[in-house]
């Protein structure tokens, strides 16, 4: 029983510490002394089900060279759930510079080669210097 206890307790003190590692490692990491830039990005796009598959694959080839060679501190893409076919993307770049090297990029240009013919309707870009959010 003693045995038990003691590795009921273990277990729950390592889900504790990874719990709290997770969500330390999933928050974006902003640069202080640098003036970052929120990105929120907004597209939509008609695609059969093999367009899909390859859409996937070459944006999941995307965020794999964006973080490798980019470096941005956070970088997500979600689809809309009430408009299928329409993706958020959610960006934080240590600066206006960096997001337009990103844009200028062989990894970017490729994917937006393939993705721009399937958009139906603009594509819709916004951002803002951090320092000018406010946490809610």
């Amino acid at each position: 029983m003693k045995q038990l206890r003691f590795l009921l307790l273990a277990c729950c003190s390592l889900l504790i510490g990874l719990t709290s590692w997770t969500a330390t490692s999933a928050a974006p990491r902003i640069p202080s002394t640098v003036p970052s830039i929120h990105v929120i990005g907004r597209m939509s796009v008609k695609l059969n089900a093999q367009e899909r598959a390859e859409y996937n694959q070459l944006t999941q080839l995307l965020f794999k060279e964006t973080l490798r060679l980019d470096h941005p501190p956070l970088y997500t893409c979600n689809e809309d759930i009430n408009s299928p076919g329409t993706f958020v993307w959610d960006e934080i770049w240590e600066s206006k510079d960096a997001l337009d090297k990103h844009l200028a990029s062989n990894h970017f240009k490729a994917w937006w080669s393939w993705v721009e013919p399937h958009l139906s309707g603009s594509l819709q870009v916004l951002y803002v210097d951090q320092s000018e959010l406010k946490k809610v």
